[in-house]
């Protein structure tokens, strides 16, 4: 089975399922049931993120009679009814409950809500699959992981990275808006849509023509980001790729989705190692917003990674429309749709600009 079959989706749906067993401790059927009902066909309801704070505060909180050594790890095993051997059903309900442990709403406006998955590193593949084939000794002490994957900074900044995408998306809709009126806005607006999206020649004509499929897209992505749901995770089973395979290759991106007929049921985004790393075009919160935008239009729209030698049309390889990258290649590319949304918005300066529109 390829790797990337095993999204997160699928492990969404599995830990549903297991919420729906018997078997939970009598004293945690009732929160289970909240988890449960927490967790809609859609994905998460925004609705019962309380029912996440009360898991943490449950499995935090000494009981009376709890042993010296008692722990997250032992509460977690009480709730889901655990023998000594456990069985494959009480291994699903206890990764059930890790999962969302560590699942946290991390911005909610209006219909639209962002979650995100912070799984503790000591995990290299999605808990279910992690549990399933270790002996019990090796299950509790992986069930006893705290070492989140993401920062509380980075819960924060990812969430202000979701409101400056959607902020961007939304000044992408009014400029290209002005391609329909007069004047000085018009003027402007055509200078931003040449900038990214044509080469040194192209037609009036053909620039409002682009421009009428940039609002086309930018509104599919500010309906996405105003109203779905979008959770944020790794890809837990790409920590564990082999050095030098295609898997290590997604493990260095910056994010990645499953787009067009390999999109998943869930809007997932997967949060990988150069997200954070310094050294972009744009730096910091701006680059969060930037990829997350990239993303979404992979996702939604169905932009591509514009192929260039053995890599791709990235800002840091070079985006400007020329001979060697046409304006209907621009136009299909993920990073000129990013860039054009952060310049509408004011986000890069004139060195960021320069930076990303060397012609190549």
């Amino acid at each position: 089975m390829p790797w990337y079959s095993a999204n997160y989706t699928k492990e969404y749906d599995r830990a549903k399922a297991a919420l729906a067993q018997s078997g939970f401790d009598a004293g945690f059927a009732r929160l289970s049931a909240g988890l449960g009902k927490a967790m809609g066909t859609a994905g998460f309801e925004a609705a019962g993120a309380a029912s996440f704070d009360e898991l943490r505060t449950w499995l935090s909180t000494p009981r009376a009679g709890d042993p010296p050594s008692a722990s997250e790890a032992t509460r977690l095993l009480d709730a889901v009814g655990a023998t000594p051997a456990m069985t494959a059903a009480e291994r699903q309900r206890a990764a059930a409950v890790k999962m969302l442990r560590h699942t946290y709403l991390v911005r909610q406006r209006g219909g639209q809500s962002t979650w995100m998955l912070s799984l503790p590193d000591a995990f290299t593949d999605w808990p279910e699959a992690a549990l399933a084939g270790i002996t019990a000794d090796a299950a509790k002490t992986l069930l006893r992981s705290s070492n989140e994957h993401f920062s509380g900074v980075d819960l924060k900044n990812l969430s202000d990275g979701m409101q400056d995408s959607l902020r961007w998306a939304q000044k992408a809709l009014f400029v290209l808006g002005q391609l329909n009126g007069s004047g000085q806005g018009k003027a402007d607006a055509m200078t931003l849509v040449r900038r990214w999206f044509a080469e040194p020649g192209t037609s009036d004509a053909d620039v409002a023509a682009a421009g009428a499929t940039l609002m086309r897209g930018f509104k599919t992505i500010s309906a996405a980001l105003n109203r779905n749901q979008v959770v944020l995770t790794d890809f837990v089973p790409l920590r564990a790729a082999p050095a030098g395979s295609d898997e290590e290759g997604f493990l260095d991106s910056e994010a990645f989705v499953f787009a067009l007929q390999a999109r998943e049921r869930l809007d997932v985004v997967y949060i990988e190692r150069d997200f954070f790393r310094p050294g972009g075009t744009v730096a910091g919160k701006g680059n969060w917003a930037r990829i997350l935008v990239h993303e979404m239009s992979h996702l939604v729209v169905g932009t591509t990674d514009v192929p260039a030698g053995a890599d791709s049309r990235y800002a840091w390889y070079g985006i400007a429309p020329n001979p060697n990258f046409t304006a209907a290649k621009a136009l299909t590319n993920a990073d000129n749709w990013a860039f054009f949304a952060a310049d509408c918005a004011g986000a890069l300066s004139p060195g960021e600009r320069a930076a990303a529109l060397v012609v190549r």
